[in-house]
């Protein structure tokens, strides 16, 4: 018999690179972070140079100016981010009424969209702190300039100037039919080649023995959809049980309670070992991957 020699990955690896590593949250969030610690970085170097207020005039170099402009940063910053994206939304739902329901998926795993927001979102925090933490209105404090803080918040608003231009090119070229279909035809053509692998991928393997006792293994979770195969877990399974499983159900398919996922002959035990050690009740929980409830 052939058989494709593979390296599964765990199934929590693949869940978290497909449901949180693009999704629309987790790179702003990484980006929010980063712009948190920067502003405490850059309030700490302001107090290490301690600079006189009025040592720049070409740029905003008092405390009282500071405050005044990071305040204009942030409430333009959010109400820019609220006001574009609820625009854009708008037309990427009527995108894809007309062309396809993958163009929300498209737009919200789209580089350019997740780096733009996580870069509107970096300037309003880092505004926020650098407001917050201006002691201007306390005459007893110390004052002093704050010029890394006013140019590094002045570096982060033209990146957002940019960073918004790229991402109108960006939404433009993804309403465009023709590169919706060409996304399309790259990631069915990616998922073709890695679930069917050419003929020289396949070596030549020993079949199983037959096993004159072999047992039907039925789903006894909550009805749903298999959204994904945990292949890491089913091998591992069988090495530890000395078998060997037949899945005849796939991703996408519609589960219920009791379907057949393995019919006979399913576990077939090799010479010396106990005839079947599989339970049908404790393996669909474990290994038969992730289900979504109807």
């Amino acid at each position: 018999m052939r058989a494709l020699p593979v390296h599964p990955e765990p199934l929590w690896r693949i869940d978290f690179r497909q449901r949180i590593a693009v999704s629309l949250w987790f790179l702003p969030a990484i980006f929010a972070a980063a712009a948190i610690a920067a502003a405490n970085l850059t309030i700490w170097l302001d107090a290490r140079v301690d600079a006189p207020v009025g040592v720049r005039p070409g740029l905003v170099s008092d405390p009282g100016s500071a405050a005044t402009f990071a305040a204009a940063i942030a409430a333009a910053t959010l109400a820019f981010v609220a006001v574009v994206f609820a625009t854009t939304l708008v037309a990427i739902q009527l995108a894809a009424s007309q062309y396809s329901p993958r163009t929300v998926r498209i737009f919200i795993r789209s580089r350019i969209t997740r780096v733009t927001l996580g870069l509107f979102l970096a300037t309003f925090v880092f505004s926020v702190i650098i407001l917050v933490s201006n002691q201007a209105s306390v005459p007893s404090a110390r004052h002093f300039a704050p010029v890394v803080s006013a140019t590094t918040l002045l570096a982060l608003t033209v990146a957002t100037v940019f960073g918004f231009v790229a991402y109108l090119h960006g939404v433009v070229r993804l309403m465009r039919v023709q590169y919706l279909l060409e996304t399309i035809a790259t990631e069915t053509r990616r998922a073709i080649e890695e679930n069917f692998p050419p003929a020289p991928a396949y070596l030549d393997a020993e079949p199983p023995p037959i096993d004159p006792s072999p047992q039907r293994l039925c789903y006894t979770g909550t009805a749903g959809v298999v959204t994904a195969t945990d292949l890491h877990g089913l091998a591992e399974l069988c090495r530890q049980r000395q078998c060997w499983l037949e899945l005849t159900v796939g991703v996408g398919e519609y589960l219920a309670h009791g379907t057949p996922v393995c019919p006979p002959p399913s576990t077939i035990p090799r010479p010396g070992s106990r005839p079947s050690t599989v339970s049908a009740t404790s393996w669909p929980s474990r290994a038969a991957g992730s289900t979504r409830p109807a």
